[in-house]
């Protein structure tokens, strides 16, 4: 997808509202979004050719060069592409004569997706009334209730398009259809997009973004690769930023920050994975660090369940100011006695010497941690983003330059306080060639008002967790906060009930480190789906993304027919289908249940899996203390043999299959092993 947006609106790639706004559901959906500024010309015709569609989000109602623009998009429709035009049908002025366009030429183009613009225009709530409405397309997130705010004369005049919501302007007795789907495209006008509040900017969709999005660029049948998903379960991952090492503790006054957490949260959930950084300022001797930073650091990577990264050097504030806002700086130097604009940054830590190096915030910073505070076999391959997580394409490229991955930004939230998917943030940031892997979900200095209180208010998250899962799972789980959160015994105490919460889910959700969910989304981003006939995809290059999504399906894979398959879950009306570490896979679909052993869940990997003629079914996987399998089509009410081969020994456990044939069992699992299961006599069911 194309979206095209005006920075001479006063808007940015980082900050303009496709990306505010529409990206995420475009991910959701599987699709993926790239931008095209208007304001420096309009997108080549070789460019869009490989596009599925473009989405057009123009505020103003001036442009440069409006003519060629409208010309431009009458080519688009002429020759196939879908457009959508959102929060209003376009530019009408010239920026530079300030002379209008036609009417002929608006509709010139608008004719070719069955609509009709007139001259009735209208920003007067009383002079606007609801003539139609379809509230579950319209009304998604906020009723419509007086905020009736804007009036623009645009007609469907396609009986193939559908309209869901149809105003009239009472002084003129014209008619606008607000909301409307057409067979090339959708058109949604001024303010029945999304609601903002004018006061605290806040977000709520009008419309049905899923259901709208889906049927205008016509995947609605399509498969997805999913981010959220891993062999049926909802991927979990925890990472700390390294803030607050060495604060004192005020839980017991005795111990800093970090040693509450490493004590209380790390060592207190050996089975959980943990991400956990360190700002190496703060542990070099040479610097602000000290034996006890440099003994706390140690200590907690030489935890089973801990992944070391890096949170940079100095902890920058801003990455590169050409991509703040003036008042972000400002904001900064205000609040924050420490900071200092260096070189293109603004650092928060006061460095004696130093001059802001990108290169030594993110690859000197990893290669040091690994020298000197990891334990042997242990590698710093991960960079979380500090301050406004911004970096540039070029730093970026010295992350994958580097071999390191890098993840932060982003901020979701799904709450009370954000009621909205709209606060669900994109998978990721593409700048150039080079992509920023966002994190899943907000952390607790959002919820504290920058770390300023309530304390405990981290706990919140909970509903971010639970609206993000119901009624569509549109998000991981991610436990994502400082080692700050140790200071307070509120915020320790919010932290324990997240972690509680999570453990309570255990069996339903697929635990791993934040690198491996990294290598998820970049899978995401590489996968190719091509569709072969109606019920029949060829998945490749999907890496570690290995669940493909059908919403709205009740169909069933075809075992017989389709290939690199370990099986498949229904969860809320969508079809789950987990694929096998192979690297070429088929997913054929059937009206009928396929009779097969299949894997319906697992919380952790099922590699290289066979099932032979006798049904007997082996594997490898790995966890860090246990791990929940559950299979189908077994011998109903028939004892099964799960043996499991480790390094530490051989284990073998019965389990019974349902009357179903299903098959549940839970197995001590730390590190590697190999697992059979068979019948554990040649006797099958009762």
């Amino acid at each position: 997808m194309l979206g095209i947006y005006n920075s001479a609106e006063g808007k940015t790639l980082e900050f303009n509202p496709l990306r505010e706004q529409v990206e995420s559901v475009l991910h959701y959906l599987g699709l993926h979004l790239d931008y095209h500024d208007i304001a420096q010309g309009l997108p080549a015709a070789d460019k869009m050719a490989d596009y599925r569609g473009v989405l057009i989000w123009l505020e103003s109602p001036e442009l440069r060069g409006v003519e060629a623009y409208w010309s431009w998009l009458r080519e688009q429709l002429r020759t196939g592409q879908r457009v959508i035009l959102l929060n209003d049908v376009g530019p009408i002025f010239d920026a530079e004569t300030r002379r209008r366009v036609s009417l002929s030429t608006i509709n010139g183009a608008l004719s070719l997706m069955g609509l009709r613009a007139g001259e009735n225009y209208s920003s007067l709530p009383l002079d606007i009334e609801l003539v139609h409405k379809l509230p579950e397309m319209v009304e998604f997130e906020r009723k419509l209730v007086f905020e009736l705010t804007h009036f623009r004369e645009v007609r469907s005049t396609s009986p193939r398009n559908q309209v869901f919501l149809q105003l009239r302007m009472k002084s003129s007795d014209a008619l606008a259809d607000a909301v409307v789907l057409a067979p090339n495209g959708g058109y949604i006008g001024e303010s029945y997009m999304r609601h903002m509040d004018p006061e605290t900017f806040k977000r709520q969709w009008r419309i049905d973004p899923f259901a709208f999005f889906s049927r205008a660029l016509d995947v609605e049948n399509s498969p997805r690769p999913d981010c959220t998903t891993l062999n049926g379960n909802r991927i979990y991952y925890s990472h700390i930023d390294g803030d607050g090492l060495l604060n004192l503790s005020l839980t017991d006054q005795n111990s800093s920050s970090a040693e509450v957490v490493i004590e209380k949260i790390l060592e207190v959930y050996p089975d959980l994975p943990f991400t956990v950084s360190v700002i190496v300022t703060e542990v070099e001797m040479a610097t602000l660090g000290s034996k006890e930073s440099m003994a706390l650091a140690r200590r907690a990577f030489r935890l089973p369940n801990v992944e070391p990264a890096s949170h940079t050097y100095s902890h920058p504030l801003v990455w590169n100011r050409d991509l703040a806002f003036d008042y972000e700086i400002s904001q900064y130097l205000y609040d924050m006695d420490n900071a200092r604009i260096s070189g293109k940054g603004l650092l928060a830590w006061p460095v004696e010497n130093y001059e802001y190096d990108p290169e030594k915030e993110v690859v000197w910073t990893c290669k040091y941690i690994e020298e000197n505070l990891l334990p042997p076999g242990k590698k710093c391959g991960i960079l979380l983003w500090s301050g406004n997580c911004l970096p540039d394409e070029e730093t970026l490229a010295l992350c994958a330059r580097a071999g390191l991955q890098n993840m932060n930004g982003g901020d979701s939230r799904f709450d009370g306080d954000f009621p909205s998917y709209s606060n669900v943030a994109p998978l990721y940031r593409q700048v150039g060639q080079q992509f920023q892997i966002h994190s899943s979900n907000s952390n607790e200095n959002t919820y504290t008002n920058l770390w300023s209180g309530p304390y405990g208010a981290y706990q919140t998250v909970l509903q971010t967790f639970q609206n993000t899962e119901t009624p569509r799972r549109i998000l991981p789980i991610n436990v994502y906060y400082h080692f700050y959160s140790g200071e307070r015994q509120a915020a320790l105490l919010a932290l324990k009930r997240v972690y509680e919460w999570a453990v309570g889910q255990r069996e339903e959700i697929f635990p791993l480190y934040a690198s491996r969910f990294i290598d998820v989304v970049h899978g995401f981003i590489s996968t190719g789906i091509d569709r072969l006939d109606d019920r029949t995809w060829r998945v490749s290059d999907n890496g570690q993304c290995r669940t493909i999504r059908f919403d709205d399906c009740s169909l069933y894979p075809d075992l017989d027919r389709s290939r690199g398959i370990l099986g498949f879950r229904h969860y809320q009306g969508c079809l789950y289908v987990s694929l096998d570490d192979s690297a070429d896979h088929l997913i054929a679909l059937a009206a009928t249940p396929p009779q097969q052993p299949h894997l319906v869940q697992a919380t952790a990997d099922v590699l290289d899996l066979t099932i032979d003629s006798a049904n007997i079914i082996r594997f490898r996987s790995d966890a860090l203390a246990q791990a929940t399998f559950a299979w189908a089509n077994l011998l109903p009410r028939t004892d099964f043999a799960v043996r499991i081969e480790a390094t530490s020994g051989e284990t073998v456990q019965t389990v019974r299959t349902d009357a179903d044939g299903k098959l549940r069992f839970t197995v001590p699992l730390r590190g590697p092993a190999t697992l059979s299961i068979s019948p554990a006599s040649g006797e099958g069911g009762d």
